[in-house]
Order: C-alpha cells, then sequence, then structure tokens
C-alpha cells in the first residue's frame, strides 16, 4: 500500500481551513453555526481531501496527524500499449471496450474495477479506511465534513474534453458510501485550472518551504508544469503582463487541440477576448496582491505582501505539439518522445535531443516564458524547485549535483543515453532520457549557467538549487488559502470566496454560472 504519514505544522491551518471551505461553500448559517463548533486540532476534530491526480486520486486524512493513502487506476498493460494511457480518474472516461479498468494501493494489488459507476465507492472505501487509520476509530461523526469532501483534478482531467471531464465527475460528485459523502459537483468537485495549481504550489512553498524571503516555485508533475513569480515592483508586473500579451496574440484557443482532435476545454471564468484568447488564463495570468488572502503569519513571514504587487502564474500543460504547445509533465515529454520515436533506441539521444530543443523553441508559450526570465535578469536563487521530476540532482544519474547540476545532468546523459536512448534509470526505473533531458532544460532554457560570467541576463548565483519536495503538495496551498476564509471575518462572504482566485475552480458549461456566482464574476 503506498501511503504517506506526517504531521507537518500546518495540520492546524490544514484542518480548519477545509472546514471553512466546505461549509462556507455550503451556506452561510451553517458556515456561523460551525464557527460556534470549531475545535482544535488533536481534540477530535478530522477533515479528508481527495487530489486526483495523473496516476491516481490521493485520499487524504488530517487530524493529529496526515495520512495519504493513492488509489491508482489504470488500464490493463495490454491496452496501454494501444494508447489507452490516461490513468487516475481520467481513465474512467474509456469505455468499457477500451478499458478494463485496475485500481488497487500498489501496482501489485490491482484488482479490476466491473463499472466506473462503482470508481466512488472505492475510493470513498479507501478515505474511510485512511482515516480509521490515522484516527483510529471508525466513527465518521468526528470528520467534520464528511457530507461535503473535496475532491479536486489536475493535469490528468484537463488532458480530456469538456465532455469528457462531464463524464468523470458524474461518476464521483455528490456520491456517498460508508457514511462519508464526495461534495457536489462545482467548487468543490471538479477540474481546477493549471494557473490555479501554479497559485497553490506557490502557497504552500510560502507555508511548508524553509526560506524566510520572497520565493517563487518551479514544479513539474506527470501531465503539467508550473512556475510561480512573486512580482516586487510595477515594472515586474508589467513586463509580466506584456509577455501574457504577446502569448495571448500567438495562441489560438480554438485550435489547442487533444490528442483525440477535440478542443482542449479551460476552466478559468476570466474568459478575457472572445473563443481565440479565452483560454490564455489557464495558462498564464496575474494575481494581484489584494486577491491574496493568507493568516497573518503567512502574509508577514512568507509570502509579504506589501513586498510584493501580485504573482504571475504560468502553466504548461503537455500537448505533445499541438499549436506548437509541447512543454508540460514528464509524462507527457516522454508520449511526445514516443511520437517522435524518441522513446526507445530507435533514434540517438543526440538527434532527439535536438528535436526536443527545436520543438519548445517553437513552442510559443514556453519560448515566450523564457525570453521573460532571460530579459528580466531573474535569479534562481528567488526560486524553490519543489518537486521530484524539475530537480535534477534527483534523476538518478551519478555526478549531478551542486548549482551547476541542471547543465551537468545533460552532460552525463550525453554520456549514457549514447549508448542506449531508451536506457531506464531512476526511482524504479521511471526515468527516461526525454523525460530527464527536459528537467535539464527546465532550469538551463531560464538561468545561466554560473561559472558563464553573462550577469546581464537569467542570473543564477545561488551555490545549490533549492530543492523542498515537502513543500510541493499544491493541497497545501489550497488548505492555506482557504484558511484566510475564517480567519478575516471581515470580509462579505462573496469577497471570501472570491479570495481563493479570480480563476476559480470550474469544470464545465454545466457548472458555470454557479462558479461564477461562487466567485462574484457574474458579469
Amino acid at each position: 500500500m503506498e501511503q504517506r504519514r506526517e504531521t507537518p505544522r500546518m495540520l492546524s491551518i490544514a484542518l480548519s481551513a477545509i472546514l471553512s471551505v466546505t461549509f462556507l461553500l455550503e451556506g452561510c448559517g451553517q458556515n456561523r453555526a460551525f464557527m460556534q463548533d470549531k475545535q482544535e486540532i488533536g481534540q477530535g476534530v478530522h477533515v479528508l481531501f481527495v487530489d486526483a491526480g495523473s496516476t491516481g486520486s490521493k485520499a487524504t486524512s488530517f487530524g493529529q496527524k496526515k495520512v495519504v493513502v493513492k488509489l491508482l487506476t489504470q488500464c490493463t498493460d495490454a491496452q496501454e500499449k494501444n494508447g489507452f494511457t490516461n490513468r487516475g480518474a481520467a481513465s474512467l472516461a474509456y469505455t468499457t471496450d477500451e478499458c478494463s479498468w485496475q485500481i488497487g494501493t500498489g501496482k501489485d494489488e490491482l484488482k479490476p474495477l466491473q463499472d466506473p459507476r462503482k470508481y466512488a465507492k472505492e475510493l470513498l472505501q479507501l478515505l474511510f479506511d485512511t482515516y480509521k487509520e490515522e484516527s483510529g476509530s471508525s466513527d465518521v461523526t468526528k470528520v467534520k465534513n464528511r457530507d461535503a469532501v473535496p475532491i479536486l483534478g489536475t493535469a490528468g482531467m484537463r488532458l480530456l474534453s469538456m465532455a469528457d471531464n462531464q463524464k468523470v465527475w458524474g461518476y464521483i460528485c455528490g456520491k456517498s458510501h460508508a457514511g462519508l459523502t464526495l461534495a457536489q459537483a462545482g467548487d468543490m468537485c471538479g477540474t481546477i485550472p493549471g494557473t490555479t495549481e501554479a497559485y497553490y504550489e506557490y502557497l504552500a512553498n510560502a507555508v511548508a518551504g524553509k526560506s524566510k524571503s520572497l520565493t517563487g516555485t518551479f514544479t513539474i508533475g506527470g501531465g503539467s508544469a508550473q512556475i510561480a513569480i512573486p512580482l516586487k515592483t510595477p515594472d515586474d508586473v508589467t513586463a509580466f503582463k506584456n509577455t501574457r500579451g504577446r502569448i495571448a496574440n500567438k495562441i489560438d484557443c480554438t485550435k489547442l487541440l487533444l490528442p483525440s482532435g477535440e478542443q482542449v476545454p479551460h476552466f478559468n471564468t476570466i474568459k478575457e477576448g472572445g473563443p481565440k484568447q479565452e483560454c490564455i488564463d489557464d495558462y498564464i495570468t496575474f494575481l494581484p496582491k489584494d486577491k491574496i488572502t493568507v493568516s497573518g503569519d503567512v502574509e508577514q513571514n512568507h509570502i509579504q505582501t506589501s513586498q510584493i504587487q501580485g504573482v504571475g502564474l504560468i502553466s504548461f500543460l503537455g500537448l505533445q505539439g499541438s499549436s506548437t504547445i509541447v512543454a508540460g509533465g514528464v509524462n507527457e515529454i516522454q508520449n511526445w518522445a514516443k511520437q517522435e520515436h524518441c522513446a526507445t533506441n530507435e533514434t540517438s539521444f543526440s538527434l532527439c535531443a535536438a528535436k526536443l530543443k527545436a520543438a519548445l523553441d517553437r513552442d510559443v508559450l514556453f519560448s515566450e516564458v523564457r525570453e521573460y526570465f532571460q530579459s528580466n535578469a531573474l535569479d534562481v536563487q528567488n526560486f524553490s524547485y519543489n518537486t521530484y521530476a524539475a530537480f535534477p540532482e534527483a534523476m538518478g544519474i551519478k555526478h549531478v549535483e551542486g548549482k551547476d547540476e541542471a547543465w551537468d545532468l545533460e552532460k552525463e546523459l550525453t554520456n549514457k543515453c549514447s549508448k542506449n536512448n531508451g536506457v531506464r534509470f531512476g526511482y524504479k526505473g521511471q526515468n527516461t532520457c526525454m523525460k530527464a533531458l527536459f528537467t535539464s532544460l527546465y532550469v538551463t532554457s531560464f538561468f545561466e549557467r554560473p561559472s558563464s560570467g553573462a550577469r546581464e541576463k537569467g542570473l543564477h548565483s545561488a551555490t545549490s538549487l533549492s530543492y523542498e519536495p515537502s513543500a510541493a503538495d499544491w493541497s497545501k496551498g489550497f488548505i492555506e488559502e482557504a484558511a484566510n476564509m475564517e480567519t478575516d471575518r471581515r470580509r462579505l462572504e462573496p469577497e471570501l470566496i472570491n479570495s481563493l482566485l479570480n480563476i476559480p475552480f470550474s469544470r464545465s458549461y454545466s457548472f458555470l454560472d454557479g462558479a461564477r456566482i461562487h466567485n462574484s464574476v457574474k458579469s
């Protein structure tokens, strides 16, 4: 069984935060009643949360400790070889003819799931078992949000069509089992935009990271990769907005297509610029500081909103070249590699490396963001690389460490992969030459090598990259942002809800009106 236990210093915030979100969105009267009956962590309060990721759904129980167990979901190996590669909740979009679902908490524990409508029951049973392990109790009345457990999807769901999103969430939202009920479709059950994920990762780093200075974040997951940039001056904001504007002029949202040929869905509710540009804020957006609401301690000691104008948020969703978009999570980079005959020893590493670099040069989003970093002399010491896939030293290659590690990684990959471009290495043999090369490029594309002496752009003055995987959990950021709903009682309820971000969690057109009402963006 794949699980994690931790007792982070943010558990008390986590507890009140999820409860605040759940009860606030359920109704003002209920929220007031809950606030009067609030209990502190360690005194019998427990909350549950589900992160529907690209490989499986993480069932999380918060109490005196935190326990996380992932429910893996996939098609059979033979079906995956035939192209049915979606995993996690996203795999439920397939038909029974396409996918014989396998679920379990470990690769060796997978069992058949005959009917996708029974997925929610399996997930809720796991959530109950996780709560039981965390609390030592079978009494779910101690779970404050048992009637509306949040479950949010990220890149795996963003790589499905809007129709498939509706189909999948229809199997999940509002379903009950073992005394627990998943939240209704909407803000607490559905797919979040990539820039929202970037924002939550930024907040998570502010809360759990070691740095006491303003720090941005770089992360890479399976389906997408995110960057968050604290913008200190009005000129910084202008430069970032100009980059967004150039990207908006170059990307036609109607031409961003999934491998199926369907249009890539978008989940932001800003929707500026009509059909051709309304997806842009899923990929790059500016969040002004007056939209950032956090607890006093986090504001004073971590985010330091008095020193910034806002946060620039970027999300790369791997589309395997659709409308030039290639950059994304490492699994999507590997899918691109398969498409380009670069996943095996069929094509040399040198040729495949050149092809990936050329593809990133053509990638409108990646190339514009690269130009932004280089033109604005951002220093890598002001960023934290917060996922394993984003950190060169974690790739499982020898002689990769220190301030040059990203450049060392490409050098060592050249030595290793030139012998066999299909070689596997790293944790459980999951890394590949193209995945690791993208990890290297995720640093070297944006910053100059320290020893180059080219200090006029892309500064890199750190002695080593900041690597804090413990701060990588975007759900911690979701929790911290939500916590302020409870602590800042001076705001009106619509303003509290709107503080989650002006790119809320709308999932599909059927949920749009409700999402807009929740986030005060009806007009």
